[in-house]
C-alpha cells in the first residue's frame, strides 16, 4: 500500500516495520511539525499496536510512504505525485492513497486530464495486464 502524501516521519514508533521509505519527490522540506498530515495518513492505514490500542485499518501491510511536496512548504504538487506514483508502479504497489486538499477543486479536471495522459502513455501495457 502506497500514501503520497507530505513527508512522515519514517521512524514514528506505530509505523510498521516493513515501512519503506520511497523519498521526497518534489520539493523538500522538514515537517512542520511532529505530527505531519502524512504520519497521520500513515497511521490510519498502517498504524502498528500500541499499547494494547490498533492504530491502523492494515498493520501487517507493507507500506510504502513518497513525499511530494510542492515548492510552496505545506502543499502537494500534481507532478510531483504523479513521479511518486510511477515510482509505486515500478515497485508494484497496487493500491495508493493520496488526500489532497481543498484547492484540487479548482484544478480538478485540468488534473484528471494531466493525470490520464501521464498514465495512459508509460502504463498501457502494464494496463492490459492488470
Amino acid at each position: 500500500m502506497g500514501i503520497v502524501d507530505l513527508p512522515a516521519h519514517i521512524r514514528h514508533p506505530a509505523l510498521p516495520e516493513n515501512t519503506i521509505d520511497m523519498g521526497e519527490f518534489g520539493t523538500y522540506y522538514p515537517p512542520l511539525s511532529t505530527h505531519t498530515h502524512g504520519d497521520i495518513v500513515a497511521l490510519v492505514l498502517a498504524g502498528k499496536n500500541v499499547n494494547d490500542q490498533i492504530l491502523g485499518i492494515a498493520s501487517n501491510a507493507n507500506l510504502y510512504l513518497a513525499a511530494a511536496s510542492y515548492t510552496t512548504p505545506g502543499l502537494i504538487g500534481n507532478y510531483t505525485t504523479l513521479l511518486a506514483f510511477h515510482a509505486f508502479n515500478k515497485e508494484g504497489v497496487k493500491i495508493v492513497n493520496n488526500s489532497y486538499g481543498s484547492n484540487y477543486g479548482d484544478k480538478q479536471q485540468r488534473y484528471i486530464d494531466y493525470a490520464e495522459r501521464y498514465l495512459n502513455s508509460i502504463n498501457a501495457t502494464a494496463k492490459e495486464t492488470s
